[in-house]
């Protein structure tokens, strides 16, 4: 609309069975976000931006959404704790939330589905209807989604386990397993200082570039769809840096960057599989 006026507008949904209506009302929707997180420092304020300036900045904002791998992260950040246990069935897959059956209502997109490709489902709301409890909207996701963005993990070392929300049990080795943590907390306190200094406007700095970098390796590591299987101990003695930085992230889980460069590959050797690959016994696909 913006390249074609109106009509072209008009002719784009109409070739395309589109509801211009809908699409307006997604489009201040986004506009509504993007201002909320603009006043959080997380995103560019376009308020006072000349248009091309604006489209610049819109596209590197969304320059990882043709990533579904990343987006379905985001749904799990989001939706978490609302996650359902898929099992196998002898239809249909069984879902099931702690002790609760759950069934995908019929008007849902996946209510035909014979096998999904994770073991988790994150979904928006449970319905009761006729004795049975539905939901409408589910999206398959990881246990790698659900360890980095979901509720707080405990890890059970001994039993190689991590266990979330006292239900979702994921068999993990313990060393990336408090790898994964620390990365959750290196994330959590980034953001955190990132909203903190929102009105303070500052040069980029060391800690502002390590933040990005921490960002960049997240999400290479979700868009590879899998991640290591075992952290190499070459990883921890390729140089004494990183060997006292990995003695820390054992021993007091704050690591001071080893662990964004073992997950995400770099800076050492880690044994990785492709997508669908597996975390002990957690797919990561």
């Amino acid at each position: 609309k913006r390249k074609h006026g109106a009509h072209g507008g008009h002719r784009f949904c109409d070739k395309f069975f589109l509801s211009e209506r809908t699409l307006v009302a997604l489009g201040d929707t986004v506009a509504q976000f993007w201002s909320q997180l603009a006043d959080l420092g997380l995103l560019p304020d376009l308020r006072h931006l000349p248009p091309e300036k604006k489209d610049a900045a819109r596209a590197q904002a969304n320059k990882h959404a043709d990533n579904p791998l990343l987006l379905k992260s985001v749904l799990a950040a989001g939706l978490a704790p609302n996650i359902l246990l898929v099992s196998p069935g002898k239809h249909v897959p069984k879902l099931s939330q702690q002790k609760q059956t759950v069934q995908i209502h019929n008007s849902s997109f996946n209510h035909r589905v014979t096998k999904f490709e994770t073991n988790y489902l994150v979904y928006n709301e449970k319905l009761k209807m006729s004795g049975k409890i539905f939901v409408m909207d589910c999206t398959p996701v990881t246990g790698l989604d659900i360890f980095l963005f979901g509720s707080e993990p405990q890890i059970l070392h001994a039993q190689h386990r991590v266990l979330i929300d006292g239900w979702i049990d994921l068999h993990i080795s313990p060393r990336l397993a408090v790898l994964f943590k620390a990365l959750r907390r290196q994330l959590t306190e980034s953001m955190a200082r990132k909203i903190e200094s929102s009105d303070a406007a500052i040069s980029p700095t060391s800690q502002s570039q390590a933040q990005e970098d921490l960002v960049a390796s997240l999400v290479s590591l979700i868009k590879r769809g899998a991640a290591a299987a075992e952290y190499a101990e070459e990883a921890a003695s390729s140089g004494g840096a990183n060997k006292g930085a990995n003695a820390n992230a054992n021993a007091a889980g704050r690591p001071k960057g080893v662990v964004v460069a073992a997950v995400a590959g770099r800076g050492g050797r880690a044994a990785g599989r492709g997508v669908g690959g597996q975390i002990g016994r957690v797919r990561v696909r």
